[in-house]
């Protein structure tokens, strides 16, 4: 069931499920325009908009030829062609396409391979600390890509684990940490450790979790931690599973439009 739920997502990639932490990215990618130009804009970008400039900007860029069309749903293949003609035959481009200059749109690039990111936690009396790691995205999307994947989604939770039991020691320097893959920019991977931390223990929650990654990369982990790892990644494949009969055609669509788009 694991193998084949793996095997699905190669076709069905769910949208990300988390949004961008600004914040932590501009300390990453802090020289970059992702740092620099936060996509939902500043207050100045925002009053300068007009009409006139929204039409012109959404008749340069959403355009047929850049329109991705899914359908999902209880519809003969055969049906789907005349459909589409019927409801799209009379969308046309305004204007001429934009040019893309490719240094323009190239992927960010961070400061470094890693960063270390320190801020206070906006609701509570707390400091968030955070270890970053940054590599280049490996490449299309393939069933080996995958594979290397689950091997460090296993090993990451085998190391939130440890933060877990870290965390609820008398004398620990954090109060609740996680690890998290995440992928929401373009062309690279992040491998985060976050944790949060009385005001004046943050130096030692940054410490502590540098040691128990220096450790875990250094040492492995135990016989007992992977077969509790791999024991929970196959119940929750055992579940997703019984559950994808259930999406809907909207969930469907969306999930193969991301994919397409990615």
């Amino acid at each position: 069931e694991m193998a084949q739920l793996w095997s699905d997502r190669l076709e069905f990639l769910a949208p990300r499920n988390e949004n961008p932490r600004w914040s932590e990215l501009n300390a990453v990618f802090g020289q970059s325009r992702l740092a620099r130009r936060n996509p939902i804009g500043d207050e100045s970008t925002l009053r300068a908009a007009t009409g006139e400039k929204l039409r012109a900007f959404y008749d340069r860029w959403y355009r047929p030829e850049r329109m991705i069309l899914v359908i999902a749903g209880d519809i003969a293949p055969r049906e789907a062609g005349p459909m589409i003609r019927r409801t799209f035959a009379s969308l046309a481009a305004r204007g001429a396409p934009p040019g893309i200059p490719p240094e323009d749109f190239s992927a960010p690039a961070p400061e470094s391979s890693s960063s270390i990111f320190v801020q206070p936690v906006p609701t509570e009396p707390a400091m968030q600390v955070a270890l970053c790691a940054v590599e280049r995205e490996p490449g299309p999307d393939t069933t080996g890509q995958r594979r290397r994947m689950l091997i460090r989604q296993i090993a990451l939770e085998m190391l939130r684990r440890r933060l877990d039991r870290l965390a609820e020691a008398p004398d620990a320097p954090f109060t609740s940490a996680e690890t998290r893959l995440s992928h929401f920019v373009p062309g690279q991977d992040l491998v985060l450790l976050r944790a949060d931390s009385p005001p004046a223990q943050w130096p030692k929650a940054l410490a502590a979790l540098d040691t128990q990654a220096r450790q875990a990369c250094e040492y492995g982990f135990t016989a007992a931690e992977f077969q509790r790892a791999t024991a929970e990644q196959n119940l929750q494949a055992a579940i997703e599973s019984r559950q994808t009969g259930n999406k809907s055609s909207a969930e469907l669509a969306r999930s193969l439009a991301f994919a397409v788009a990615r």
